[in-house]
């Protein structure tokens, strides 16, 4: 497969936004094709903007969720946004701010744990790609508490 993006110039940060977004993306499609073709995938896109930096975000959500801000590829990854929302599978590829994942839980599917940069702010989200009829529920379930969780780490604002 080969993409061609246009209309951006060089420096400008919705370009660098965009760079980082088709690796996400770009990673997603390889692991649906590798791991669920022929699936339908029921996505929880949970994100946020804070004032800081990516590498701040990226602090700030790693140390939410306790984990390693660069695992080893392999490493298993089990964290929650309270008790009852889990999120666990096997990294499968580290890269600055951003472990990309193949869960078994909540259902099998894809993870992205990722902190970008958005032209002054940054987003940072936890994206789900989750299939079968227990994905359908659980992205439809735990949508709003990663969505709240997210928003409980957003760093103090003068």
């Amino acid at each position: 497969m080969r993409l061609h993006n246009a209309g951006f110039g060089d420096g400008d940060p919705q370009y660098d936004a965009m760079v980082d977004g088709w690796k996400l993306f770009m990673a997603n499609l390889q692991l649906h094709l590798e791991h669920f073709a022929g699936q339908t995938a029921t996505s929880a896109l949970p994100m946020v903007m804070w004032p800081v930096t990516p590498e701040e975000g990226w602090e700030i959500l790693a140390g939410g969720l306790g984990i390693n801000q660069m695992p080893a590829v392999g490493d298993r990854l089990d964290v929650a946004a309270g008790d009852d929302t889990k999120l666990g599978g096997t990294v499968i590829e580290t890269g600055p701010r951003r472990i990309s994942l193949l869960l078994d839980t909540p259902a099998p599917g894809t993870g992205f744990l990722t902190s970008e940069d958005d032209g002054g702010f940054t987003m940072v989200s936890v994206w789900l790609y989750l299939y079968g009829p227990d994905g359908a529920a659980a992205a439809e379930r735990d949508d709003a508490s990663w969505r709240a969780w997210l928003d409980s780490q957003a760093p103090a604002t003068d």
